[in-house]
């Protein structure tokens, strides 16, 4: 399952959640990161962080999933822009 490339937010909290498996043993470990700084690890069996008070700015997310081999392997990245004010939508009647 290939994660959108882009996702634009209004918050200042982002729930990050990956999916990660091992066909031959296990995963032990799931580290995010923004760029190259390391967000979160998650807990064993449900892979999520909150990244809290994000300010507005465009951010590439990616997880780094560790196994009980120690192999790892790296996500793609993931672009979420976080805007500082809602945009703005008038509706008009149609005629």
């Amino acid at each position: 399952r290939k994660p959108p490339a882009r996702i634009s937010l209004i918050t200042a909290d982002i729930t990050i959640i990956a999916d990660a498996f091992d066909p031959d043993g296990s995963v032990t470990n799931v580290e995010f990161f923004q760029g190259g700084h390391l967000l979160s690890q998650g807990n064993p069996g449900f892979y999520y962080t909150v990244w809290t008070n994000v300010v507005a700015g465009t951010y590439q997310l990616t997880a780094r999933a560790t196994d009980n081999y120690g192999a790892t392997a790296l996500s793609g990245p993931v672009t979420v822009t976080v805007l500082e004010h809602p945009p703005a939508i008038s509706l008009q009647p149609s005629r």
